[in-house]
C-alpha cells in the first residue's frame, strides 16, 4: 500500500467526524466476532467473498416507487450486488448517498516531530518500536511515512489492509449515478478538506483511537477472521448481517439527522437511497421510521 492509499483509505471509508466513532466501535466488534465465532467455521474453507444472497434491499411503493439498500463498506463493490439492486439502481432518476466520495482527499499532514508527546496525533512515541515495524508490514508504508498520519487513520489503514484493494460499494454507486447523469443527493454536506485533529479528538478520544490501533496491531488474524464472519452474515441478509458493527447511539443520532432528506427524496419518488446498512434495520431504522409514517415499506426477496 502506498503512503498516500493509506491517507485516502479513511477518507473514501468515511466522510464524517462520527464515522470516526463507528470505525472504533467496528474494529472492536470485529475482534469479538472472531472469537465468538471460532466455532462456527465450517471445516472446509467457503469461498471469499461469498456471493451476496440477499441483499438489504426495500422498496418503498407509490405512484414512482423507490428503493433503500443497505450497503457495506468493505470487500463488495458495486459489480458484486444482485440483479434485483442493479434493476433498481438503472431506474432511478435519484440517488441518495451518504456524502461525496468522490471528493479529493485532504493531502495527508506533515510528518510530526519524533519528540511528539504520546498523545499527539503524530509522533513515534505513540507506540512502540515493535508495534511501528509490525504496523509498516501490515500496511506495507515504511515507518518513516506513517509516523507524521493521525492514529485514526492508522487504524483504517489496517483495517484496510485484511481487505481486498477494490472499489467500496458506496463510491462504485455515486460513480456510476454521476456517469448516468442521475440526480445525486448528499446526506452529508460539510467541507471535509476543513476537518482538523482537533475535530477528530473531539469525537473520540486519541486514548480510545490508540488502544483499537494496538489491539489491531497484535491481533491483525483475529482482525481478519471477524472481518470475514461479518461479510459473511451481510451475505447472507440475515437480522445480524447489519447490527454487528454498529454504534446505535451514533447510528441513530445520524438517522435523525438524514431522515428529511431521505422522506423527500422518497416523496419525489424513482429514488435510490444507498447507506450504510445498519442505518436502515432495527427498531429505530430508517425503514421503520418511513413504515411508522405510513409508508409501504416491503424487502426484496432476492
Amino acid at each position: 500500500m502506498r503512503t498516500d492509499d493509506l491517507v485516502t483509505e479513511l477518507a473514501v471509508a468515511q466522510r464524517r467526524l462520527r464515522r470516526r466513532a463507528l470505525l472504533i466501535a467496528g474494529v472492536g466488534a470485529l475482534l469479538v466476532a472472531a472469537a465468538a465465532g471460532a466455532l462456527w467455521r465450517s471445516q472446509r474453507p467457503a469461498p471469499y467473498p461469498p456471493p451476496i444472497e440477499r441483499p438489504y434491499l426495500w422498496r418503498v411503493d407509490g405512484a414512482h416507487p423507490s428503493y433503500l439498500l443497505g450497503t457495506v463498506h468493505v470487500e463488495y463493490g458495486f459489480d458484486d450486488l444482485p440483479a434485483s439492486v442493479h434493476a433498481a439502481f438503472a431506474g432511478a432518476t435519484t440517488v441518495v448517498v451518504e456524502s461525496d466520495l468522490l471528493q479529493p482527499a485532504r493531502p495527508a499532514p506533515p510528518p510530526a516531530s519524533p519528540d511528539a508527546p504520546p498523545d499527539a496525533p503524530g509522533g513515534r512515541d505513540r507506540l512502540t518500536a515493535d508495534e511501528w515495524a509490525r504496523l509498516a508490514r501490515l500496511t506495507e508504508v515504511p515507518e518513516a511515512a506513517l509516523v507524521g498520519v493521525t492514529s485514526s487513520k492508522l487504524l483504517g489503514g489496517v483495517l484496510a489492509a485484511q481487505t481486498r484493494r477494490i472499489e467500496p460499494m458506496d463510491r462504485g454507486i455515486q460513480a456510476r449515478a454521476t456517469a448516468a447523469r442521475k440526480a445525486v443527493v448528499f446526506l452529508e454536506d460539510r467541507d471535509l478538506t476543513a476537518i482538523t485533529t482537533a475535530d477528530d479528538q473531539a469525537v473520540i478520544s486519541e486514548a480510545t483511537v490508540l488502544a483499537q490501533l494496538r489491539q489491531a496491531i497484535a491481533q491483525p488474524q483475529a482482525l481478519r477472521a471477524g472481518l470475514r464472519r461479518i461479510v459473511r452474515a451481510y451475505a447472507d441478509g440475515g437480522p445480524q448481517g447489519c447490527a454487528s458493527v454498529s454504534g446505535a447511539g451514533l447510528v441513530d443520532q445520524l438517522n435523525d439527522d438524514w431522515l428529511a432528506a431521505i422522506v423527500a427524496a422518497v416523496d419525489r419518488g424513482d429514488a435510490f437511497v444507498a447507506i450504510g446498512c445498519a442505518h436502515l434495520v432495527g427498531a429505530d431504522g430508517v425503514v421503520a421510521r418511513l413504515a411508522a409514517r405510513g409508508y409501504a415499506v416491503t424487502r426484496i426477496a432476492r
